[in-house]
């Protein structure tokens, strides 16, 4: 059963009550720094789908999708100097060659509320006349994705409520990423069909790992979607080569399908999973997206 919607706006009231810093940035410059202090430190990272340090000339009827990032536990901030780099060429491959509107809870244990309130940052900036953002948010359109712990917290954080102007909006689907700790999430912790993908050589979160997501959310189809088992596939690899590797490629098709409505994407994932230059163990569920009705 779904929280009531009181828990609900507890939830959300809860989270505007941690400050929050944001680094703005385009997809090529380096970001601007701000600082604050909260019950913790909280840093929101907006990697924007356009060039320049000001609002672009034309924005796209309904503004741009969203895709927020959790990092993986101890793999340090998402600008740091350590191998946690390979994150923002995934982030920077997101923004480029899909225009979305990237934002990432920028330390190295994200937490479902810290991704959640950074997208709420974000959504009250759309609608902020002052803002670089006015009006560039789809907020209709919001994926979240994460790797490790990440990705556990991306799958707890798939069910929530934002407040959005006068109303609400909702997360729109997750896509995992080799996830930690998911054994808690349940069908009702998402909205729509997700995705998670794996390594079948990973030792640290092997697939059997997360099989409560698979049988309880995916293959109960509460509200299903898919699980792409790499391999040869580790909890590094592909995750950290550039661009997230082949995950960022079978990711972007994703989101392009669910936060775009776009289901001509379709085949191009199913290809991907099915028949690309990598071999995959593809679970689907009976009323994947992508089958038809």
């Amino acid at each position: 059963m779904r929280s009531t919607p009181i828990i609900k706006l507890t939830f959300v009231l809860f989270l505007l009550t941690v400050p929050v810093v944001v680094w703005a940035q385009t997809s090529r410059d380096d970001p601007i720094i701000g600082y604050s202090q909260g019950n913790h430190r909280l840093d929101c990272t907006v990697i924007r789908p356009w060039h320049g340090d000001s609002r672009p000339a034309a924005i796209p009827d309904g503004g741009f999708p969203v895709i927020g990032w959790t990092n993986g536990w101890g793999q340090g901030d998402v600008f740091g100097a350590d191998a946690v780099e390979h994150y923002v060429s995934g982030l920077h491959f997101w923004a480029e060659a899909g225009d979305f509107l990237v934002i990432a809870a920028n330390q190295w244990s994200a937490r479902a509320p810290d991704i959640l309130q950074c997208l709420q940052w974000l959504i009250d900036e759309s609608h902020d006349p002052a803002s670089d953002y006015y009006h560039a948010v789809d907020t209709s359109k919001i994926g979240l994705s994460g790797h490790s712990q990440g990705g556990g917290a991306a799958l707890k954080a798939g069910d929530g409520i934002l407040r959005d102007g006068a109303g609400y909006t909702q997360i729109t689907t997750v896509v995992a990423m080799n996830p930690y700790g998911p054994s808690y999430v349940k069908a009702q912790n998402q909205n729509d069909q997700i995705l998670l993908l794996a390594g079948d050589r990973d030792e640290i979160t092997p697939t059997a790992s997360f099989s409560a997501v698979l049988d309880g959310v995916i293959l109960s189809e509460m509200p299903g979607g898919a699980q792409a088992e790499l391999v040869g596939g580790t909890h590094c690899n592909p995750v950290c080569r550039r661009g997230f590797g082949v995950f960022g490629k079978a990711s972007l098709l994703w989101f392009e399908i669910f936060l775009r409505d776009d289901l001509n994407q379709c085949t191009a994932l199913t290809n991907l999973l099915e028949f690309g230059a990598h071999d995959w163990n593809t679970v689907y569920s009976n009323n994947f997206i992508c089958h038809g009705p």
